[in-house]
C-alpha cells in the first residue's frame, strides 16, 4: 500500500531504496534490471526469551567462578504457548493518528536497533546458561561462543546464525517443536545471508563470517536435517578454505583466534577420518596463531595429535605393497610411532608438573537406580546380553569413576588417553605385522630356497651385484628390526581405553551443561573404532556405543 506507513508490501531492496516494485517473486524484475540482490519480501524478525511463568532453579553467573549464586527461571511449558516468545517486526504494524516527524522516526529507528541487539543478547544469553557451565569458564579459556554477545554489530549472517543455533538448543531443552521448527527457519535464513556475506569482498575475510560458518556447523551437528553428515561435511569444507584464504596472520587474536580454535579441532578429526593431512598440521598453522596468545595444555597437546593423520596415510601405503617394501614401510611408521610416544610422555610430564594437584583420581561409580522394567533405553549401562534379572541388579559396568580437577583437564587428559589407546594398538599390531615378514623374507629356509631354484628353470640367474644389493638391504632390516625397542606396558593399550571408557560419568554430570558431553564423542570414537576388533573388549565396545547414543539424544543428533 502506497503511502501508508509500514504498509509496503515491496521487497526488501525496493524498500530501502524507495521506488516502485512490481512485486514479482522470487526477484522482482526492478531489482532485476537495476543489477542489485533482491532480498525477498519477508520482513526481519526477533524474539525474545521470557522468564515469567517457569519453574525456579538454581545456578551460576556467567561471569565466571566466585561469582554470587542467583535463582534463575526455566521454561517448562511451549514459549509460544505460554508468550514467552514475543516476536518484534521491523516495521510497524497498523495506523497512526498523526504523521511522525522525520526526527520522531529517526529516534523509533535508533530505538528498534538497540531493542534489536539487546533481544539477540538476551535470547543468546539464555543459550549459553544452558551450554557453558559457569564454573569451568577458567579452565577452557574463552569459547567463541562467549564472544557473540559482546560485538555491538555482528552481520546479519552471525546474528541469524547464533539465534538459529541458541533456538535449537532452548527448543530441545524445554522440548518444544514450534521452537525447534523456527531454529529450522533461521538456519535456512542463515544460509542465504552466509552466501551474500561470501559474496561481497567487504564482508568475506571478516571475523564474524568465519563465525557464521562455525554456528552452521554446529547447527548441522546439533539437528543434521538432511539425516546425514553431508551438510556438516560442505560446513568443514567451507571453513577450511576459508582459513586458508584468511591466512595464518588473520587469526592471532580475538574472535578470528577462538574460532581458529574450535575449527583445528574439527578439522584435524575429519582429516584423521580421511587418512589425510591438509595444511592445519603444518608448522607454520600450529605457530603463527599463537604470536600473540601463550598455547594452553590442551593447544600444546593437539600440537601432537595432528600428526596422527600423516601416520594413517603411511599405513594405507602397505596395501598392495610388496613384502620387502611393506616391511620397509611398517618398520618407518613405526620409528614415527615411537617419536610421537616420546612426544606424548614429555607432554603429560610436564602438564603434570605444571597441575596444582592430580590431573585425575578414582571415585566409586554413583549408584544407579531404575524402575522396574526399565531396559536399555535408561539404562545405558546394561549389557545387551544381560538377562531381566541382570539388567535390574545392574549398577555400572565401570564400579570406579574417573574424576578431574576442572573440564578444560578433563578434555585434554581424555584424548590424551584415547591417543595411546590408538597408538599403542597400531605399535602392537605392527611388530605383529613386522615379524611375520621377518620370517617370510629374511629368515626363509635355505635348503628349500635352494630346492625351489633348482627345480626352477624358468626363473633367470640372478646377477651378483643385484645379490650384494639385497644382502645389505637384509642386513639392514635385520638391524633394525633386531634393535626394536619392547613394547612393554604398551601392550595394555586396553587400560587407556578403559580410563576413557571411566571418566564418562565425570562429563556427563548435570553441572557440565551442555559441553561435557560434547568432548566425549571423539574420543569415544576412537576407542571403539580401536577396540571393535578385540573381542575380550567387546562388553565395553558395546557400553561406549550406548553413551555415544544417549549423547546423540541428548542434541548431537550427527551422531545418529
Amino acid at each position: 500500500m502506497v503511502g501508508v506507513a509500514g504498509k509496503s508490501k515491496a521487497c526488501n531492496t525496493c524498500r530501502k531504496r524507495k521506488v516502485a516494485c512490481d512485486l514479482q517473486r522470487p526477484q522482482c524484475s526492478q531489482c532485476i534490471k537495476s543489477n542489485r540482490v533482491c532480498t525477498g519480501y519477508q520482513r526481519k524478525r526477533i524474539f525474545i526469551f521470557h522468564q515469567g511463568t517457569q519453574e525456579t532453579h538454581y545456578e551460576t553467573s556467567i561471569n565466571g567462578p566466585g561469582a554470587s549464586t542467583t535463582p534463575v527461571s526455566r521454561s517448562t511449558t511451549s514459549p509460544y504457548q505460554e508468550s514467552n516468545i514475543t516476536f518484534f517486526s521491523t516495521h510497524t504494524r497498523g495506523r497512526r493518528s498523526s504523521p511522525r516527524t522525520r526526527n520522531q522516526i529517526s529516534t523509533l529507528e535508533s530505538n528498534r536497533s538497540l531493542l534489536h541487539v539487546t533481544y539477540r543478547k538476551q535470547l543468546f544469553n539464555a543459550y549459553l546458561r544452558s551450554h557453558i557451565p559457569p564454573s569451568q569458564l577458567q579452565s577452557l579459556g574463552t569459547p567463541w561462543l562467549a564472544l557473540i554477545p559482546e560485538l555491538a554489530s555482528p552481520t546479519e549472517a552471525l546474528e541469524t546464525s547464533t539465534l538459529a543455533l541458541a533456538t535449537s538448543k532452548l527448543g530441545r531443552l524445554n522440548n518444544d517443536p514450534i521452537l525447534t521448527r523456527e531454529s529450522l527457519r533461521l538456519y535456512t535464513s542463515a544460509l542465504r545471508q552466509l552466501q551474500k556475506a561470501l559474496w561481497d569482498p567487504g564482508l568475506m575475510y571478516r571475523d564474524e563470517t568465519l563465525a557464521a560458518c562455525m554456528a552452521l556447523a554446529m547447527y548441522e551437528m546439533m539437528e543434521c536435517p538432511s539425516g546425514d553428515k553431508s551438510g556438516y561435511m560442505s560446513h568443514c569444507n567451507g571453513l577450511g578454505t576459508l582459513v586458508r584464504l584468511r591466512g595464518p596472520e588473520a587469526h592471532i587474536g580475538g574472535l578470528g583466534h577462538h574460532v581458529f580454535l574450535a575449527f583445528r579441532v574439527h578439522a584435524t578429526l575429519q582429516d584423521m577420518h580421511h587418512h589425510s593431512p591438509s595444511y592445519i598440521s603444518s608448522s607454520t598453522w600450529t605457530s603463527i596463531p599463537w604470536i600473540n596468545i601463550p598455547k594452553t595444555e590442551f593447544d600444546q597437546f593437539f600440537d601432537l595429535f595432528v600428526r596422527g593423520p600423516a601416520t594413517f596415510q603411511a599405513v594405507d601405503r602397505l596395501d598392495g605393497a610388496e613384502p620387502l617394501e611393506k616391511l620397509r614401510i611398517a618398520l618407518s611408521i613405526v620409528h614415527s610411532c615411537w617419536e610421537l610416544d616420546a612426544d606424548l610422555a614429555t607432554f603429560y610430564e610436564q602438564f603434570e608438573k605444571s597441575s596444582l594437584g592430580p590431573l585425575y583420581w578414582p571415585e566409586f561409580a554413583k549408584p544407579r537406580i531404575y524402575r522396574k522394567g526399565q531396559r536399555d533405553t535408561d539404562n545405558d549401562y546394561a549389557d545387551d546380553d544381560d538377562d531381566d534379572d541382570d539388567a535390574w541388579n545392574n549398577i555400572s559396568l565401570f564400579p570406579i569413576s574417573l574424576h578431574f580437577p576442572n573440564l578444560g583437564t578433563a578434555r585434554t587428559i581424555i584424548l590424551y588417553w584415547a591417543t595411546l589407546t590408538m597408538l599403542w594398538s597400531g605399535l602392537y599390531q605392527l611388530y605383529g605385522l613386522i615379524y611375520a615378514l621377518k620370517e617370510t623374507i629374511i629368515d626363509p629356509n635355505s635348503n628349500n630356497e635352494h630346492e625351489r631354484e633348482d627345480h626352477n628353470t624358468n626363473t633367470p640367474p640372478t646377477s651378483a651385484a643385484n645379490s650384494n644389493t639385497n644382502d645389505t638391504d637384509t642386513n639392514n632390516l635385520t638391524f633394525l628390526i633386531t634393535h626394536l625397542p619392547p613394547l612393554d606396558h604398551r601392550r595394555d593399550f586396553a587400560s587407556m581405553a578403559r580410563n576413557v571408557c571411566q571418566s564418562v560419568e565425570y562429563c556427563m554430570q548435570e553441572e557440565m551443561l551442555g559441553l561435557g558431553p560434547i568432548i566425549l564423542p571423539a574420543p569415544l570414537g576412537i576407542v571403539i573404532d580401536t577396540m571393535k576388533g578385540y573381542e575380550s573388549f567387546a562388553r565395553e565396545v558395546r557400553w561406549a556405543r550406548k553413551v555415544m547414543r544417549r549423547i546423540s539424544e541428548g542434541g548431537l543428533r550427527i551422531l545418529e
